[in-house]
């Protein structure tokens, strides 16, 4: 599968979860999102991904930190990563037991 084909299923998976999943500002959380997201804004996709993977520890089911998890492990050339990332966290977004 090529580069191309692995980001575009990436982002389409992640945005499935994102929107099953939701995420806004006033949940637990934000806080730390918004650190991730400005240190993806800044360049700095490696730390940006360490801290979304933090907050997908906490809860599975955070869309708003898989959408940065995915987009800053596209940003790093992780093109399979990103994939694999955003396929399991669908597939727990949308078990039954989310």
């Amino acid at each position: 599968m090529s580069r191309t084909a692995l980001a575009a299923a990436a982002v389409v998976l992640w945005g499935l979860a994102a929107d099953r999943a939701g995420g806004s500002p006033a949940e637990p959380g934000a806080d730390k999102r918004d650190r991730a997201a400005g240190l993806l804004r800044e360049g700095k996709p490696e730390e940006a991904a360490k801290l979304y993977g933090e907050l997908l520890e906490a809860d599975p089911t955070d869309g708003a930190a898989l959408s940065g998890r995915v987009q800053a492990l596209l940003a790093l050339g992780r093109w399979r990563d990103a994939l694999e990332e955003a396929r399991l966290r669908a597939a727990q977004a949308t078990s039954p037991d989310a």
